[in-house]
């Protein structure tokens, strides 16, 4: 029997299940929904799918309560698949997201889901309702369940020869979870961002997340006293995300960011993270930050778009 089951008000079994899941996006992960939901005026809502009295997927939606009594539901790239979905268990997913979050009562449903991009997914999509209207995301999985010398060797040439010199330069690199290093790493990071006018989160939303514990991993490079750069990492179930990042000059010129994700990489791999999202890339507009990230050696992955 198919049907939705409503986890909105049992944290505890939604944890237990998304902790389990292979390769969890973290907009769908609690401590994103609890954070977003500070920070946004906006609703959350938790549900699980089954398919034939089994729990294939979870999926958390955002609520925002606009006039006469419209709202406007998102689900960002959800649902999260417990296993390898097949054909008939994306179908059935898509059915019941569509079913459960409807035109009804002045409800519309924005919805990004955990989809590749190609010609299936669109099919699937466009047979369950849906119409797209937005071209994919794209960003760069990175698999770090192989030893960390084989992540080395992966390591693109000019990127692997920027991180030795990093190493070489003499800074030091501290790991925290929050505190001051994060503050200070998120109000640079804001001021940057005001200031080159890209999109991206903002630091509020860094520094909610951090309130749960675990959840936010901060990086931090330092000449003597001074901090030259910063990233924050977000972790969420056997994942985590690049999420935000600053280098000030003394940091681009030693290399810093490469320091800092190759030590990211060592931190995320000995707590027992499989997945690390570098977020999202765009070569068209930001080329130099895709050539970074893919520099990394991961795997490139453009999801089916938008749709409504």
């Amino acid at each position: 029997m198919n049907g939705i089951d409503d986890l909105t008000d049992d944290p505890d079994g939604w944890d237990d299940l998304f902790a389990a899941a292979p390769r969890p996006a973290l907009e769908q992960s609690r401590a994103f929904g609890d954070a977003l939901a500070r920070t946004a005026p906006v609703t959350v809502e938790r549900c699980v799918v089954r398919r034939g009295g089994q729990r294939i997927a979870l999926v958390q939606a955002f609520r925002r309560r606009l006039i006469a009594g419209i709202s406007v539901v998102r689900v960002v790239r959800g649902p999260v698949w417990l296993a390898g979905p097949g054909p008939d268990d994306i179908d059935a997913v898509l059915q019941l997201v569509r079913e459960n979050w409807r035109w009804r009562s002045g409800e519309i449903l924005s919805f990004v889901p955990d989809l590749p991009d190609g010609h299936e997914s669109d099919i699937a999509l466009r047979s369950a309702g849906f119409r797209r209207m937005v071209t994919g995301y794209s960003t760069v999985w990175l698999d770090l369940a192989a030893p960390l010398e084989a992540l080395r060797r992966n390591l693109d040439v000019k990127w692997r020869n920027a991180l030795v010199k990093a190493e070489d330069s003499g800074l030091r690199v501290r790991v925290s979870s929050s505190g001051d290093i994060l503050h200070d790493v998120a109000s640079r990071y804001d001021a940057f961002r005001k200031e080159r006018r890209f999109s991206g989160p903002d630091g509020g939303l860094v520094r909610a997340l951090a309130q749960k514990d675990g959840a936010v991993t901060v990086l931090s490079a330092h000449r003597g006293d001074a901090l030259v750069a910063g990233i924050a990492l977000a972790r969420h179930g056997r994942a985590a995300t690049y999420y935000i990042s600053w280098t000030g000059e003394a940091g681009r010129a030693a290399n810093a960011h490469n320091l800092l994700l190759w030590r990211a990489m060592e931190t995320l791999r000995a707590s027992g993270v499989r997945w690390f999202d570098l977020g999202g890339v765009d070569a068209a507009h930001a080329p130099g930050v895709a050539r970074f990230k893919l520099g990394l050696g991961g795997e490139p992955t453009t999801l089916a778009g938008s749709y409504l």
